[in-house]
């Protein structure tokens, strides 16, 4: 028995009853209950949840929004990314991102 984080004791589980826990660190499709699927994680863009590709960068995240190409002014977690590091910056559960882009009109 060991003492749990807020003081009551308790019995760990035989070895052979554990269960197995997957790695997440690794990138690409996984198999669970036999079904194939993609790793992902929640971001809040522009104040709205999104949920993108774990090892997404900021190029890809404004792939998926439709705004690859366009002028458009990125921030993550309060930090302004130059469009020059789009394709290197990457993102991770959790981060804040701010889109802006141009509006025209009169």
């Amino acid at each position: 028995m060991r003492p749990d984080p807020i003081g009551e004791t308790f019995r760990s589980a035989p070895a052979k009853t554990q269960q197995r826990t997957m790695d997440c660190t690794q990138a690409g499709p996984r198999r669970a209950a036999g079904r194939l699927y993609t790793p992902v994680m929640d971001l809040l863009v522009n104040g709205e949840p999104k949920r993108v590709p774990d090892g997404a960068t900021v190029a890809d995240l404004l792939r998926e929004v439709g705004l690859e190409g366009s002028p458009c002014a990125v921030e993550v977690n309060r930090v302004l990314v130059p469009k020059a590091r789009h394709a290197q910056t990457p993102l991770h559960p959790a981060d804040s991102v701010e889109v802006v882009t141009l509006v025209g009109g009169g």
